[in-house]
């Protein structure tokens, strides 16, 4: 007979007394359980089991402070099951639980490297005094000053969220690996100019409400930043943001790509830097075969000869097929005709030099990295325009080539790995020379993050290595694409650089003083510190790295500190040091300065050209080449007639005064100059008075047109009448009909005697 149990609404149905007998896990019957165990008794050693991690440790060690989690659990109150073994069990993971305990212990904090993790515990443990120690020492104290100043920042998170969301919305629509967006940073308010003098700094934030709506602008950017009150800059914020969306698990890259030139008002510019955000949201195929494959163990001797076997047939098999892919029609539309018919005509060379290079492939398996080839043989592989440019390319690629082989030695099997990624991209960009120039320049920087990723991440390399590592890897890779990527003939660089050199000769009249320059060249020291400065920017163009032209800019820019500082007696700022780059810049004019700057903007490491004093240098003078290519006479607060007249040639501000000829200068030159000079004057004066004198002469001439067309209006208006003549006048009163009546006038009368 079946009876249908029926139960009320928010009851639970009974369970039958076998089944909670089996599984034993019920609430109920573990408090049935529990309640005799109450109070629980520890003893003095106490044996732990926390999360399958043994530790012993002593009660009162458990118990020392009293409003933790630990010392509640074993104070007797609460129930603790034990395992097998009979030790106290704490469903917890027990990595840095030791760390825990050698607190409770004698005080100890743990190394740097657990802070963060050690932190997660002591807040799941709700030890108080180990948290306030932490929040003390690095890194959780600079993550607390990092959180304080983001607080200072208007909307930092719904920023984050909006460029993580462009991001993913450009990548899905261009159906790419990658997307970019413009991101505009900035800390000052109000804009300035790389010109203005001290005295307009302490005025910035004193503008009156109506002039402070004129200098309101948007720059032209996906996402803003600022502006902030604080003494951190520009790049702690970038550093600040590349970290959050790294811990997000974003690959992100940025690069400067110049600043905001729009025109404000008067001589202000809106002069805020603009960066491009590179986000990648996956790996290539290569390249995670290439990590994968690295994975491996790289000795031969260490492996069994059918492993060895293995291993050779996966290595033969991975570098054909990216021989293979080397030799293959580009995938991409816009492939040129020209490209097509140099493949056809030199096919049988191709098929030759696919053979030579799985050969060369194949070797690699048996041979160590750099035993392979020697850099002369790397040399030839390329041709050169002319044998003698040949010769000093082939010594100065030799010496870089033992150089970082000698350096890779020190890495070990590190070393191998980078060294054949590094021969990888070089074949790679050498058999894809027809991609444009920007192409390849995100090749470069692809493969430098990926290379110090992996030193990061597989090798645990510290910083300061990466760092050291990634310059080398620059320099030799720089060292044999420089021909090929510096001032390329598909670039209108060698275009601009004419251009800028042909503008800088026109300023050749611009003094130290218009540009508001607190430099003395009188002084003896500042004088050579400028002439030092000129060198070392004439010398980039001579440099073949990135990073040792970046080092030319530098070493410029601390000369012209130096100058500063000697001239005023005081620490130079930065509204000093922009007008005297400035002023260096025309005054060297560096050969082929746009292409040398387009150079390092493509192919130097993004870590140093974004952070330290080497990119905020580079910045500086990308500012100074801005403002030379857009100076006018408002820049300069001089008259539009003066400025066309110094660009002509017609006058030169420039006067050579008698007091700043040094004591071995004769006289005669001294006379020389004060003759030119009264000489010029008498010029400007005499110009003067032929102006005045054609000015007053079409003023005479203005004026008597002037008063003769008045006399003509009034006589058309009132034309002149001529009446005949009149008869002779009768007596006033003749008219007058009453006259009879009147006595007759007076007659005069003489009188005699």
């Amino acid at each position: 007979m079946n009876i249908k149990k029926q139960h009320c609404h928010g009851c639970r149905p009974s369970r039958p007394a076998d089944e909670s007998q089996r599984d034993g896990g019920s609430y109920g019957a573990e408090q049935r359980q529990a309640l005799p165990l109450l109070p629980q008794q520890f003893p003095e050693v106490v044996p732990l089991n926390v999360g399958g991690m043994y530790f012993t440790t002593r009660l009162s060690t458990l118990r020392r402070y009293e409003d933790t989690m630990l010392a509640a659990m074993f104070s007797g109150r609460h129930y603790i099951p034990t395992d097998a073994e009979g030790r106290y069990f704490i469903d917890r993971d027990g990595t840095y639980f030791g760390d825990i305990l050698n607190f409770l212990r004698s005080g100890d904090l743990p190394p740097r490297e657990r802070v963060r993790s050690v932190y997660k515990e002591a807040q799941y443990y709700s030890i108080g005094p180990l948290l306030d120690n932490l929040e003390d020492v690095q890194p959780l104290k600079g993550e607390k000053v990092r959180q304080a100043f983001l607080g200072l920042m208007p909307y930092y998170k719904d920023h984050l969220e909006r460029i993580i969301e462009i991001a993913k919305l450009r990548a899905m629509q261009r159906k790419a690996r990658f997307a970019k967006l413009k991101v505009c940073v900035f800390k000052e308010e109000m804009p300035i100019t790389p010109y203005e003098c001290p005295h307009f700094n302490s005025l910035r934030f004193e503008r009156s409400e109506s002039e402070t709506k004129l200098f309101e602008h948007h720059c032209e950017v996906d996402v803003s930043f600022g502006p902030w009150e604080a003494v951190a800059d520009v790049y702690d914020l970038l550093h600040c943001i590349v970290t959050d969306l790294s811990d997000r698990g974003i690959t992100v890259d940025h690069q400067c790509i110049g600043v905001c030139d729009k025109h404000l008002i008067n001589h202000y510019y809106c002069k805020r830097p603009i960066y491009e955000f590179k986000i990648t949201w996956w790996l290539q195929r290569e390249e995670e075969e290439a990590y994968a494959s690295s994975q491996s163990t790289q000795g031969a001797q260490s492996l069994t000869f059918s492993k060895f076997e293995e291993k050779k047939t996966n290595e033969k098999t991975r570098k054909v097929t990216t021989v293979k892919k080397f030799f293959t029609a580009s995938s991409r539309t816009g492939a040129k005709k020209v490209a097509q018919e140099k493949i056809v005509k030199q096919g049988q060379l191709g098929r030759e030099r696919n053979a030579d290079n799985i050969l060369r492939d194949l070797k690699e398996i048996f041979t160590p990295s750099w035993e392979l080839a020697s850099p002369t043989e790397e040399i030839q592989e390329a041709k050169a325009p002319s044998p003698s440019i040949n010769r000093q390319a082939s010594i100065e690629t030799d010496r870089v080539s033992k150089e970082f082989i000698e350096f890779l030695k020190t890495y070990h099997k590190p070393g191998q790995d980078i060294y054949k990624q590094c021969k990888l991209f070089l074949d790679t960009m050498n058999h894809k020379r027809d991609l444009s120039i920007e192409e390849q320049s995100e090749c470069a920087q692809d493969f430098y993050q990926n290379v110090a990723e992996k030193l990061q991440t597989r090798w645990k390399a510290p910083p300061e290595k990466v760092e050291k590592a990634m310059d080398q890897i620059e320099k030799y890779i720089m060292t044999r694409q420089y021909k090929y990527v510096f001032c390329p003939e598909t670039t209108d660089d060698e275009k601009k650089d004419l251009a800028v050199q042909k503008r800088i000769r026109a300023l050749h009249w611009v003094t130290p003083q218009m540009l508001c320059v607190p430099v003395n060249e009188e002084i003896p020291e500042v004088s050579d510190m400028v002439v030092k400065a000129i060198t070392d920017i004439i010398e980039m163009d001579s440099k073949r790295v990135p990073r040792d032209k970046l080092a030319c800019i530098t070493k410029c820019s601390k000369h012209i500190f130096n100058a500063i500082k000697i001239t005023k007696n005081e620490p130079a700022s930065a509204d000093d040091f922009l007008p005297t780059l400035i002023y260096i810049v025309l005054k060297g004019n560096p050969p082929r300065l746009q292409s040398n700057i387009q150079y390092i903007t493509r192919f130097c490491n993004p870590s140093r050209l974004m952070t330290g004093e080497d990119g905020y240098y580079f910045t500086n003078l990308c500012c100074a080449v801005a403002f030379i290519e857009k100076l006018d006479a408002q820049s300069l607060n001089l008259s539009q007639e003066d400025f066309d007249r110094f660009m002509t040639g017609q006058a030169s501000p420039k006067k050579q005064e008698s007091d700043s000829f040094s004591p071995d200068v004769c006289l005669g030159v001294k006379q020389m100059y004060k003759n030119l000079d009264l000489l010029s004057q008498l010029n400007e004066r005499q110009e003067r008075i032929v102006n005045e004198a054609k000015k007053l002469e079409k003023d005479l001439i203005d004026w008597t047109d002037g008063v003769t067309k008045e006399v003509q209006d009034i006589v058309e208006k009132y034309p002149l009448e001529i009446e005949p003549k009149n008869q002779a006048l009768a007596a006033i009163d003749s008219e007058n009909v009453e006259n009879d009546k009147l006595p007759p006038p007076l007659q005069p009368q003489v009188y005699a005697g």
